[in-house]
């Protein structure tokens, strides 16, 4: 799947440009990581709802152009600081995700394959997306410090790993069960074509079987109808002769 493909990749670049610009300590190295790290954001969400509409709709719909379209503003805002990058991401993301919902939720209503299991990691991202929102809003109503980085917490960094791999995870878990799926439906089409074979073979077995008896009686047919034809022509031209010979004997006895 290239919507996954790309998805994969850009998801893996993301956190391995901003792990690398973190603990990359040559200036040279980081800086420049660090600063195109955030480039793969708009193809992250882009090919993630590419995917989501290949596994429902037959054919991409307008609003997912509209949705390339906001990527590549973002792309021209990152290098010509438009300042106007925070609005097309904001953008982006909010679309995506009521996209996604919209249409995972309708295909559960079309009974699509394996799709409850997208539905799911895209249910349990935005749930502990939210959970995590909540719990920054309740670290500042209490005049706690709020560390972004999660700090030491192992509650919250285990929070922050489910939350990242949510999707993928999911996706992943798709891809895996429509292969074995696709394997089992192989296998059941390889004995359905095996036993069609063998009926057709049964039926051609059948057919000349039917054919070889109807020859057999037009053979035979042919060869009374032959029989009868040549003794009815033995008649006739018994008959004619008959009738010449009695020719013959009055011509003579009128002569005498």
């Amino acid at each position: 799947h290239l919507y996954y493909g790309v998805f994969t990749f850009f998801f893996s670049l993301f956190f391995i440009g901003g792990f690398c610009g973190a603990y990359t300590f040559t200036p040279d190295i980081a800086l420049p990581i660090r600063y195109f790290t955030p480039l793969a954001l708009p193809f992250y969400f882009i090919s993630l709802m590419g995917f989501v509409y290949y596994l429902v709709l037959e054919k991409l719909p307008k609003l997912f152009w509209a949705q390339v379209l906001i990527g590549l503003l973002i792309i021209v805002g990152f290098f010509f600081k438009t300042g106007l990058n925070l609005f097309f991401i904001v953008a982006l993301i909010l679309i995506v995700t009521v996209e996604a919902i919209r249409i995972l939720y309708k295909g559960i209503k079309q009974k699509k394959k394996g799709i409850k299991i997208i539905a799911g990691g895209f249910a349990m991202f935005f749930t502990l997306c939210i959970l995590m929102i909540l719990a920054f809003i309740i670290a500042l109503i209490l005049g706690g410090d709020i560390d972004i980085t999660f700090g030491n917490s192992a509650t919250a960094i285990l929070l922050l790993v489910f939350t990242v791999l949510s999707i993928p995870v999911s996706i992943s878990i798709y891809l895996a069960r429509n292969f074995a799926t696709l394997n089992i439906d192989l296998e059941k089409k390889l004995i359905e074509v095996e036993a069609l074979s063998r009926q057709t073979l049964q039926q051609e077995t059948e057919k000349k079987k039917i054919l070889e008896e109807q020859n057999t009686i037009l053979e035979r047919l042919v060869s009374e109808r032959t029989l009868e034809l040549s003794q009815k022509n033995k008649d006739t031209l018994d008959s004619i002769n008959y009738a010449q010979r009695i020719k013959k004997e009055l011509l003579a006895s009128d002569g005498m």
